[in-house]
């Protein structure tokens, strides 16, 4: 759904007719007080990763004032640490076998 969204009202998991005035509130505001999580940006081709909405929001190109977490394996993750607006980056490192067995 993210690939195809067009409008942030696209984003919305839950479609219904106050989402679209929510969308516009949002954007009046650019994105003050919106937090967006895209979840899974590995699973983006890399032409949307560079040519999305999703990609524009996390560039900062719309919604600049929204907070925005995405969640990645760490091979395509490299495309978002060049980007200016990023702020923090965190890696996950699994646990070892014997770690998980003294918990």
């Amino acid at each position: 759904e993210v690939a195809q969204a067009s409008t942030l009202s696209d984003l919305f998991v839950y479609q219904c007719d106050e989402v679209v005035i929510v969308a516009k509130w949002f954007q009046k505001r650019h994105g003050e007080g919106l937090l967006i999580i895209f979840d899974g940006w590995d699973e983006l081709s890399v032409e949307l990763r560079r040519h999305s909405l999703a990609s524009t929001i996390i560039r900062k190109g719309q919604l600049d004032k929204c907070s925005v977490i995405v969640t990645s394996r760490s091979y395509a993750s490299s495309s978002l640490l060049d980007l200016d607006s990023i702020n923090r980056h965190v890696a996950v490192m699994g646990f070892k076998v014997q770690e998980i067995e003294n918990v």
